[in-house]
């Protein structure tokens, strides 16, 4: 099995220690761990630089040897404390404690938990572990984006239907511990556009294109604001006046950061969504924006157009 790659939050790769690294990264807490050593901080910091980094590079391998660590551990000005060492975790499943711990991450975590690094195992326990403790999760959401790295299309997938939208889902997507405040946007059709009496809309989409792209929105917007999660849905097919055509839903510690990621959503939703648009009115059904769906080159020009007017 290949080696983790090198992170940022956990400095997992020997390269990554340098001299102005003084907390003890995840990768020696493990080769500790297994070791049955604790160290202080301080013992950590009389290390030398080279016998640091032997420590990360012996927790980042798949088997810790037990034996390097402790020649290394022995160099310290601080004595090491002995404890019961820690075995690895199970490599089938990542055990009904730490499942329930991860929340609404706990079901990327179990899917990909048999091929992970028993490192990465250990990080995602770990931090886990402090996200219950100290009711933050910001360094277990970053670690899980390092870990396990996805197609941002992906996302989307399910998420552009026929069928009715769900508030309670949107908010259960980005609702955790750690978020202080959940913003939901819901775009309803409404009676009226440019002066025209709306009775019905429909939209249409190549559903696959347009999940796709929905993931992708999704990222940037999670990349551009950092700490929030977002989510949105759109709908497709004939809805009438009253009826919820799209849902966005942000979450961050604080309302500012929620409210400022939810309007980026829907506004990025608006420019960018391939989905089109079909008004029915007393003077018969009008393709909104069809001009510009048939302008090749223009296509964030003819989105804004196909949703401006009725979901907001």
């Amino acid at each position: 099995m290949a080696e983790p790659r090198a992170l940022g939050v956990h400095a997992f790769e020997a390269e990554e220690v340098g001299a102005g690294l003084e907390l003890l990264p995840l990768a020696a807490r493990r080769a500790l761990d297994r070791a049955g050593l604790h160290l202080s901080l301080e013992g950590w910091r009389s290390l030398s630089l080279e016998a640091r980094r032997a420590l990360v590079a012996a927790g980042a391998q798949a088997e810790v040897d037990d034996a390097l660590v402790s020649a290394r551990i022995a160099e310290s000005t601080h004595a090491a404390r002995t404890i019961e060492p820690v075995p690895e975790l199970d490599p089938a499943s990542p055990g009904a404690a730490l499942e329930a711990s991860l929340g609404a991450d706990a079901g990327r975590v179990v899917a990909a938990w048999p091929g992970l690094h028993p490192l990465a195992r250990y990080a995602l326990a770990h931090l886990a572990k402090r996200a219950a403790e100290r009711g933050d999760r910001r360094r277990l959401l970053a670690a899980l984006d390092e870990l396990l790295p996805a197609d941002p299309g992906a996302r989307g997938r399910g998420r552009v239907r026929e069928e009715p939208l769900s508030s309670d889902e949107a908010v259960r997507a980005v609702q955790h511990d750690g978020a202080g405040a959940v913003d939901l946007f819901l775009g309803v059709v409404r009676d009226t556009n440019d002066g025209r009496a709306v009775s019905l809309l429909e939209y249409e989409a190549y559903a696959s294109m347009a999940e796709g792209e929905l993931g992708r929105i999704e990222a940037e917007v999670e990349a551009r604001h950092p700490g929030v999660r977002v989510f949105a849905s759109h709908r497709i097919g004939a809805l009438r006046v009253g009826e919820v055509a799209v849902i966005c839903a942000a979450s961050a510690v604080h309302r500012g950061e929620a409210f400022a990621a939810c309007r980026s959503l829907i506004d990025e939703i608006k420019a960018r969504l391939p989905i089109w648009k079909r008004e029915h009115g007393p003077d018969g059904p009008y393709w909104v924006g069809w001009q510009d769906a048939r302008c090749a080159g223009d296509h964030t020009s003819h989105a804004a157009t196909s949703h401006d007017g009725h979901t907001h």
